[in-house]
């Protein structure tokens, strides 16, 4: 758009004068080139925003805007002055009458833009008493979220969250309600304020924008007085406007946590049912406010999302009987969240109604394949947010098979493992600095807790979580992502075709499904491509009862997980990992002395086959257990431990699922946790 790049040139060239040459200014011309950054960046931010539709209706005004400032650059030369030129007083108020000419125009936009929103709003309320709502499901959430607002105790707090991932009907929901008749009746004022991952995290004029656009709705008269004023103007002209009045305000798709400390000062709680909602992915936006207040989004139902899915392809007419069955079934892959059911449907009502039972039986069809590409977009912010380290650890979920229930120790060990995890808090170990990224991940709407442990009862806000998984939509995400990142492949399925192109240059491979070692073309494949760059052998496939072969040639190897491959003994062949630092098994029979030669080893992690049990000891360890220096992990289960003399491990902070007979030992381990 000419008149974004314009504004984007002209404040970056004012910027740039600033920065080299304000010691050569008198003070009131800087302040001059000041108030202009200022607002050409305002404007700048404006112009972002805008819709198509918006920027096609006020055409002729950016257009005159894109002139003036053509104009404004030739006319003033400024903003090519060398530092060793002395700037004329003179010059600079010939600038500032400029600058005051062009700041009066881009309000005159901005105030254009406002007038069309409001009479967009008046259409809007002149059609709801004939609308009929469009929200399929929640009800119970509808109700209760109506509830509070129309029948709040007076002296509560005012604010409340709809929190939830993306495309779970958070905008849905407040829309609805925004909407509903009872709500219109009830309050007297009513301003939706749509903010947006633009007004996210570093945008530090976040709330003074908020303001902007809720005083030019409920006060345009007031907010054209204070529209070129500073932000604690705006703000008490917001206050007096709202003064006495029963308002509701709808803040849709919040990201800067910054919001929290903006809803306190600058909503005035006159304690006569005004109401402030705001939805957000974020559970952390708004704490500050009251967290007591929050409406955690569940995921649909299995009817609601096949009713969803039939009003969305069957518009005012019924499902043909036969189409029924594959259309649940192609709900129910959906995995209930709203988003993916209406992508699928506007898909579906594109196809013959013939390939239903195909997309709704075949596991990966190109249909829902399509789903996902476009939806990633969608959830994309979310992950962008994540600090890098934090993006890894994330992605490194999808590793696991779909609708798994990761241990929570077990992700955090291989995260540790992969070297994923820095230390941020230095009185804090990895597994707890580990620990405290997980708990972050609910938090921005990326997992799914299964399990918390019993300390979450004490802290509903930041979970302590035993077990956690991907919802689908996020787990085909950290699939593609992973695999353009080159951070791991998933092996699910053979294809004797793209084998070798499934695996070539990655470090880290993903068996999920353990058979396929068994298929020579596989096993040699991964041992001949594989035998120098891989890293990770991670077999998370469902649990074999009978051994099928590993690959034992990946001789720079750190980390092999095959707790779901059974091994009637320990494998000899292991030991030729030299490098490896984690190791996790199910096998019958002690671990041989030699087991010591694994001098990088981290993390030992030992089962025995399911069918074992056993009230005493199964095995015993052998004593060069102890010779292992650098063992941080040590899960062997019905394990004796043998006596340590004088020998102790200092880094060993972690020791489970060891007979009672080894606590006798426990105290020569200093460092356990």
């Amino acid at each position: 758009m000419a008149v974004y790049a314009a504004v984007f040139y002209l404040h970056g060239r004012i910027s740039n004068v600033i920065e080299r040459v304000d010691v050569l200014l008198p003070p009131p011309s800087l302040k001059i080139l000041e108030f202009a950054e200022k607002e050409l960046k305002s404007f700048r931010n404006f112009v972002e925003r805008l819709d198509s539709k918006s920027r096609e209706r006020m055409s002729a005004s950016l257009e005159g805007v894109f002139d003036t400032i053509g104009a404004y650059v030739d006319e003033y030369g400024f903003m090519y002055l060398d530092m060793n030129i002395i700037v004329e007083v003179e010059r600079y108020e010939d600038v500032s009458r400029g600058i005051h000419s062009l700041v009066e125009q881009l309000k005159k936009v901005e105030k254009e833009y406002y007038t069309l929103q409001e009479d967009d709003q008046k259409e809007v309320v002149s059609s709801r008493a004939v609308s009929k709502s469009k929200m399929v499901g929640l009800c119970d959430q509808r109700r209760l979220l109506k509830y509070y607002l129309i029948y709040p105790r007076l002296t509560d707090n005012i604010f409340y969250s709809i929190f939830g991932m993306a495309g779970i009907g958070k905008t849905t929901l407040a829309r609805e309600i925004f909407e509903d008749l009872d709500i219109i009746e009830w309050f007297e004022c009513r301003v939706w304020v749509t903010a947006g991952f633009e007004w996210g995290p570093g945008n530090e004029r976040t709330s003074e924008e908020i303001t902007d656009h809720i005083l030019a709705q409920i006060n345009p008269e007031l907010h054209k007085m204070v529209m070129g004023g500073f932000e604690e103007e705006k703000s008490e002209a917001l206050k007096k406007s709202l003064k006495g009045k029963r308002y509701l305000i709808v803040l849709d798709d919040v990201w800067n946590e910054s919001v929290g400390a903006y809803l306190k000062s600058s909503f005035p709680n006159d304690q006569n049912g005004s109401q402030v909602v705001l939805t957000t992915r974020l559970k952390y936006v708004g704490v500050d406010v009251n967290w007591k207040s929050f409406i955690d989004m569940r995921l649909l139902d299995k009817e609601e999302s096949w009713d969803l899915l039939r009003q969305k392809v069957f518009v005012g007419v019924s499902c043909p009987p036969h189409l029924e069955d594959p259309g649940k079934k192609i709900a129910e892959k959906c995995d209930d969240l709203p988003l993916t059911i209406v992508t699928i449907a506007d898909l579906l009502t594109k196809v013959p109604q013939s390939l239903w039972i195909d997309i709704a039986t075949k596991r990966k069809h190109k249909l829902f394949v399509d789903v996902y590409n476009q939806i990633s977009k969608v959830l994309n912010p979310s992950y962008e947010i994540l600090l890098d380290d934090l993006k890894k650890c994330f992605l490194y979920m999808g590793a696991f098979p779909l609708k798994y229930e990761i241990p929570q120790t077990r992700l955090i060990n291989l995260w540790i493992a992969e070297e994923f995890v820095e230390i941020i808090h230095v009185e804090k170990t990895l597994e707890e600095n580990a620990d405290n990224w997980l708990r972050h991940l609910p938090l921005c709407s990326l997992i799914m807790v299964y399990q918390k442990n019993i300390s979450s009862f004490l802290n509903s806000i930041i979970p302590y979580i035993k077990t956690c998984g991907l919802h689908s939509s996020w787990w085909h995400f950290c699939q593609t992502k992973a695999r353009e990142t080159n951070l791991f492949n998933v092996l699910d399925c053979y294809n004797e075709n793209d084998i070798e192109e499934a695996i070539e240059g990655h470090t880290r491979l993903s068996i999920h499904n353990n058979v396929l070692f068994s298929l020579k073309h596989v096993y040699n494949s991964i041992e001949e491509i594989c035998a120098s760059n891989a890293r990770s052998l991670l077999c998370f496939g469902p649990y074999c009862q009978y051994m099928v072969p590993v690959c034992f040639g990946l001789k720079f190897l750190r980390r092999l997980d095959a707790l779901n491959i059974r091994f009637y003994d320990f494998p000899l062949e292991v030991l030729k990992f030299v490098k490896l630092r984690y190791l996790a098994l199910t096998c019958n029979g002690t671990l041989p002395p030699s087991i010591s030669d694994l001098r990088k080893l981290q993390y030992l992690i030992v089962h025995p086959h399911l069918n074992i049990k056993s009230c005493g000891a199964l095995f015993n360890l052998p004593m060069e257990i102890w010779d292992m220096k650098r063992l941080k992990h040590l899960q062997i289960t019905g394990y004796d431990l043998p006596n340590l003399g004088d020998t102790s491990l200092q880094e060993l902070i972690k020791l489970s699922d060891v007979t009672t007979r080894s606590c006798t030992v426990l105290s020569t381990v200093p460092n356990l946790k």
